[in-house]
């Protein structure tokens, strides 16, 4: 899990590889109350706090540490902007300058590189030729080496040293003979070649350069002169660097967070017993033949059996019919043993009512 770092008293470096904050010392910048750990500016600090409120309703932090994170990043967008304004306004500043002090900027710039002349010789010499500014300066040298020599009529150690500087020889080279091993009036005439070499080149094509050159920085366009607009880009992309970690950390505490695990769902509930089926009506086989014979004799009986109803006393209970009636009722009462008096329904209702009444007697 991750954890703020809070530095109430330094400022926060940020290492472009994307590694953490480290706290490089005290500074007069102080800590914001609402944010641990965010160090800005007095000034930048209302800025920075407006910034994070927009910020939070897009970036959303979790936790302490992602708004942290947040507001460092606020805090560094913040830089990145008024390091952005600074490079305009030294832009403008460069153009303004090289339409007012072009030709000064230009003198000094080679007096400093000119000064630098014992060092690299050989390198310096080369570069002081590269400008009319450079030229000029190296042409005020070898004057003043021929003003020497036409006084005193020979150099010391330094002047020597210096005519060998101007002429670009390493001092690996300056054991045994050198250029410049030369009576009164060679040394001169040298001197004469060198500056008249210088001013050929000056007029030929440095001049010409110079006015572009000139005409470049006034729009803008020129390189950076001192260094300046370098310095600014190079904090900058510092800024740039501190924005990415903190955007960097807050995805990385985005995949680490854990992901919350969805309730089970709840059992489905057991389906309800199905009930048995019923049991099937029970069923009789097919009557035969003989039974619907005998059925239909029961019908025909039971019409002659009620017409003589009225004049034949009913026998007696116990005593046996006479005659064909007899045998029909005897043989229905056998079928109404073996078969359910339902099954009377299959005649018509009149006649199985009949046929009941018939078989109840």
């Amino acid at each position: 899990m991750h954890t703020a770092p809070t530095f109430p008293n330094g400022v926060l470096e940020f290492a472009c590889d994307g590694g953490p904050p480290v706290d490089v010392g005290p500074t007069p910048f102080r800590t914001l109350p609402d944010s641990p750990g965010l160090v800005l500016p007095g000034d930048d600090a209302e800025a920075a706090r407006v910034r994070a409120a927009e910020w939070n309703s897009s970036l959303k932090p979790f936790n302490v540490f992602e708004v942290f994170l947040v507001d460092q990043a606020a805090t560094q967008s913040l830089r990145i902007e008024r390091f952005q304004e600074q490079e305009r306004s030294q832009r403008h500043l460069n153009a303004v300058r090289a339409s007012l002090r072009w030709e000064q900027d230009r003198q000094k710039a080679a007096i400093l590189l000119g000064a630098t002349l014992p060092k690299a010789p050989e390198a310096v010499s080369r570069q002081l030729m590269d400008t009319k500014q450079g030229c000029d300066w190296l042409i005020g040298r070898w004057n003043g080496l021929a003003r020497v020599l036409g006084a005193l009529g020979d150099w010391d150690k330094a002047q020597t040293r210096l005519a060998l500087d101007l002429l670009g020889v390493p001092p690996e080279f300056r054991v045994g003979p050198t250029p410049i091993d030369l009576d009164r009036d060679g040394r001169l005439e040298l001197i004469r070649a060198e500056v008249a070499r210088l001013e050929a080149e000056k007029h030929t094509t440095l001049m010409e350069l110079d006015a572009l050159e000139r005409d470049a920085a006034i729009k803008g366009l020129a390189p950076d002169p001192d260094g300046q607009l370098a310095a600014l880009g190079r904090r900058e992309q510092s800024c740039s660097c501190r924005l990415e970690w903190a955007r960097d950390q807050l995805k990385k505490g985005r995949h680490e967070l854990p992901i919350p695990l969805r309730p089970a769902p709840a059992p489905a509930p057991a389906p309800a017993p199905v009930p048995p089926p019923p049991a099937p009506a029970p069923t009789r086989s097919p009557r035969t033949e003989d039974e619907w014979n005998t059925l239909a004799l029961a019908n025909e009986a039971r019409r002659k059996a009620f017409a003589a109803r009225g004049s034949q006393p009913s026998p007696e209970a116990g005593q046996p019919e006479p005659g064909a009636l007899g045998l029909v009722v005897s043989k229905l009462r056998e079928l109404a043993g073996s078969t359910p008096r339902a099954s009377l329904q299959e005649l018509n209702h009149e006649d199985a009512e009949d046929t009941e009444e018939i078989l109840d007697e």
